[in-house]
């Protein structure tokens, strides 16, 4: 096994760059994305050892983690063998911890196209405040941020980011799903991205100016939230608009409906 130790100053996480047998990694159980076996597959069927590179592995009680590079680890097992050597980038697992380990993953991924979820999920590991900010929001009302399409799930990373982002951060984001909670609960796609964003649009604007759970009220007579996006993408093909923002102006519409006083101005007005 070919071996080179690279002395670094103290503010670099010690590491040695190495060759290891493929048979020898095993994947971390935790910081790493979900494996794509298409993705892997078409790693396997092109493979290059000139773009290789490293796999970045962690040791830790004498077993060699793959932290980032398991589908360059399979497609190099398909293509070459298990007991094919392979450069690896080892971290002391000794001197990681989860928290750390994440945030090298992060770090590692940056440039690459990592899924929002993974991203989210390693986030929180690494200590995120943000990304904490919002599992934290979403358990209140019994939500998980998941892939899958079911009830009590939210799919929306990249939306639930945006909005707690926002000027009001955590307040307008907590407002928001405690409203599509209220409206939807239990029900597929209540936490649409152009739902979440569509709604947070509004209560930004508008303030004080909402009756949270008349909104929601309104919102839930309406049927299935499938049915109030397919209103929203059909009021965006013939503004034309973003759906996010063609839902917004939706929700105004309802909450003016049969509105005497107490009604909102046109969303492209000032407030």
């Amino acid at each position: 096994m070919r071996r080179s130790t690279v002395a670094r100053p103290d503010n670099f996480a010690a590491c040695e760059h190495t060759f290891l047998p493929l048979n020898r990694l095993e994947v971390h159980p935790t910081i790493q994305r979900r494996f794509d076996e298409a993705r892997a597959q078409r790693l396997a069927e092109k493979f290059d050892p000139d773009f290789f590179g490293e796999i970045a592995v962690i040791k830790r009680n004498g077993a060699y983690l793959v932290v980032d590079g398991q589908h360059r680890k399979w497609a190099a097992t398909k293509a070459l063998g298990a007991d094919q050597l392979v450069p690896c980038r080892v971290y002391d697992g000794a001197a990681m911890d989860t928290p750390r380990l994440a945030a090298v993953f992060v770090g590692l991924n940056d440039a690459k196209k990592l899924q929002p979820i993974d991203l989210y999920k390693q986030r929180c590991r690494a200590g995120d405040q943000a990304a904490l900010g919002i599992k934290g929001v979403l358990a209140k009302f019994g939500l998980v941020i998941d892939q899958t399409r079911k009830p009590g799930v939210v799919q929306s990373v990249t939306a639930c980011f945006s909005v707690y982002r926002a000027g009001a951060g955590a307040v307008l984001f907590t407002r928001t799903i405690a409203l599509l909670h209220t409206a939807w609960d239990g029900k597929p796609d209540a936490y649409h991205h152009s739902l979440i964003r569509g709604t947070a649009l509004v209560l930004e604007h508008y303030g004080s100016g909402i009756d949270d759970k008349a909104l929601a009220h309104k919102m839930s007579s309406e049927g299935e939230p499938d049915g109030f996006l397919g209103m929203a993408r059909t009021i965006a093909k013939a503004t034309p608009c973003s759906v996010d923002r063609a839902m917004a102006q939706r929700i105004v519409n309802l909450y003016n409906k049969g509105k005497s006083i107490g009604r909102l101005a046109p969303l492209t007005e000032e407030k």
